[in-house]
């Protein structure tokens, strides 16, 4: 009872301090106590709802992190895909379906399938596209889709990517030059396809010069008279030749007023014109050239990549011949790259077979040997007739063939390799030879139901069906004869005047063609009319050609100094009957093996969301 009074007594205290309180004041302060509660349930309500959200909000930041993982796995997987493709070309320039495969990427587990667009036909698509200065592009498609599973979590993404390849081969240049073109011929001239050049240009024609198609370059091109009545004109793009006009005597751009202010001439230059380079990375074109495992300076013990694999000859030939030191000994053999990209020796009858073509030609009194007046040395020839070479070959139809020689300045006595093709009238077949040393064409080449066909090599020299295998240093007239060459034709150049520093590959200045271009011309090197070697009397004969011409290195190993003109007693130029092959604006009529640049980029991107 004692409790239960003290209690009565507190409540009465409560009621006595409400006393003189008016009634309305009362109520206010229970309203007060009311909205207190009401905003203190509200707090505690939105406390609970925002420790839930803070709970759900990292639930939702750990499965976007998860799916971000495996959208990253999924589109690694795809650029993997997009990269072996362009480096997986066959024979005849098309891509190489990606297999459907399954890869490990950051603990994802990623199912990659390709699908290369086709024709009805079954064909693979591929469009024909001219872009800007008329440069040749062809493109194809692929659909490539990756599903991504983390292997802990589970969790998915699904990919897939509309991919456009475009492809820019080297031979749809009738001229393609990487350093300082000086364009000087002797003899009128025309070229009717389409020429670029990745340096300076300068036209000095010394008769009459005609540039029938585009011509480019992303530095300057100028021109400048060289002699009485020569003169220069180009097309316009409404395909009409302008009259021949005679340029000033300085060098000139080529859009200066003494044009007539035509502008409507296919001649771009500057920055408007990218600069078109074959992607091998740091190292110099010739690269593509050389044997496995050696570098552009032709040293071995080079590292290969997927680059410099698809881009050297040596990796898509069908069949490799090799002259090689070993032991002491002088071993000769062909061999074949398998599948797996191994490669294997032929069998010995099949060697014995292949042997067969190489044969000194008969009545030669120089057996294995020849002598080139450029270089005015001694070359260690082997002689290839080319009517013996498929007469048992079980090799498919189109082919490269790479020629894998010896060139060794420093040893005694000097090894140096070449190989001379001839009775090559007739090719029978598709065909690129190609070949770290140097290679002469001796008489008419593919004139006979002319085939699709490339020469890759350090130089490429014409010999005339004249040229006779006794010539000695001593023969001073060597009398050419009419000769004819269908082929695109991809080699170095010689320097003009020969610097001891400059023939180390090792040297900075050794590739630097700008070495070629002073006020004095005396480094001048012989330039597209000249990049086929020649070595004999011309006066009143015709060189035919037809085909691309492409420089892109220094000649490696042909290094002596470059002469034109009698008193040097090197050659008399002929009458140039030059063209380009028009069969090569079409890719499927490449030569085998063509050099070509590979641009991939992204025409769509879808993604699927997966849990």
């Amino acid at each position: 009872m004692g409790n239960a009074k003290r209690g009565m007594q507190g409540h009465g205290e409560s009621d006595a301090n409400m006393q003189g309180v008016p009634p309305g004041r009362r109520k206010q302060r229970g309203y007060v106590l009311l909205l207190t509660l009401v905003v203190l349930g509200a707090v505690m309500t939105l406390g609970l709802s925002m420790l839930t959200n803070v709970s759900s909000g990292r639930k939702l930041a750990t499965e976007s992190r998860k799916g971000s993982q495996s959208r990253y796995a999924a589109e690694s997987a795809i650029a993997m895909v997009i990269n072996r493709t362009a480096n997986s070309v066959d024979s005849n320039g098309f891509l190489v379906e990606f297999p459907s495969t399954t890869v490990n990427l950051y603990g994802h587990n990623v199912v990659v399938t390709s699908d290369m667009e086709t024709l009805p036909s079954g064909a693979e698509r591929m469009d024909s596209i001219r872009t800007k200065f008329d440069l040749l592009t062809f493109r194809s498609y692929t659909n490539i889709e990756a599903v991504s599973t983390d292997t802990s979590t589970g969790s998915r993404a699904r990919i897939r990517q509309r991919i456009a390849f475009d492809q820019y081969p080297i031979f749809q240049f009738a001229t393609y030059w990487e350093g300082v073109m000086l364009l000087d011929p002797g003899s009128n001239m025309s070229i009717n396809g389409r020429v670029h050049c990745n340096a300076r240009v300068k036209l000095f024609p010394w008769s009459l010069l005609s540039l029938e198609d585009w011509f480019t370059s992303p530095c300057d091109i100028w021109n400048m008279k060289s002699a009485a009545g020569s003169g220069i004109r180009f097309k316009g793009v409404d395909g009409v030749l302008g009259t021949y006009m005679t340029p000033p005597n300085a060098f000139t751009p080529v859009d200066t007023p003494f044009y007539g202010g035509v502008k409507r001439m296919r001649v771009a230059y500057g920055s408007q014109v990218p600069v078109f380079k074959m992607p091998i990375g740091t190292r110099n074109a010739i690269l593509i050239v050389q044997p496995k495992n050696v570098d552009d300076k032709g040293q071995s013990g080079f590292t290969e990549n997927t680059t410099s694999k698809k881009q050297k000859f040596v990796y898509k030939a069908d069949l490799i011949y090799r002259k090689r030191n070993a032991a002491g000994t002088l071993i000769k053999a062909w061999y074949r790259n398998l599948a797996d990209g191994s490669e294997a020796a032929e069998s010995g009858a099949s060697n014995a077979s292949l042997n067969n073509a190489l044969v000194n030609p008969p009545g030669n009194p120089n057996p294995d040997l020849l002598y080139d007046f450029g270089d005015q040395t001694w070359m260690n020839a082997t002689f290839i007739d080319m009517s013996k070479f498929f007469l048992a070959s079980t090799l498919p139809a189109d082919q490269v063939i790479y020629l894998e020689g010896r060139f060794n300045a420093s040893a005694a006595p000097i090894t140096r390799d070449v190989f001379v093709l001839y009775n090559a009238s007739t090719l029978g077949r598709n065909i690129t030879f190609a070949s770290n040393c140097p290679v002469y064409i001796w008489g008419n080449f593919n004139k006979t139901a002319t085939k699709s066909a490339a020469i890759a090599a350090d130089i490429i020299s014409v010999l005339s069906p004249g040229w006779n295998p006794s010539y000695t240093a001593g023969t001073a007239t060597r009398a050419a004869q009419n000769d004819e060459v269908y082929a695109c034709l991809l080699g170095g150049v010689r320097r003009a005047r020969v610097h001891p520093a400059w023939n180390d590959p090792a040297d900075p200045d050794y590739y630097n063609w700008n070495q070629d271009d002073n006020a004095s011309y005396s480094d001048r090197i012989g330039q597209p009319h000249n990049h086929m070697s020649l070595m004999e009397d011309w006066t009143g004969k015709t060189l035919t050609f037809s085909g691309s011409q492409v420089a892109l290195w220094r000649c490696l190993y042909s290094t002596g100094q470059f002469r034109w003109n009698p008193g040097n007693n090197v050659y008399v130029q002929p009458t140039r009957a030059f063209t380009f092959d028009t069969r090569y604006n079409s890719l499927k009529n490449m030569p085998p093996g063509t050099p070509t640049v590979i641009s991939p980029f992204n025409l769509d991107y879808y993604e699927i969301h997966e849990e």
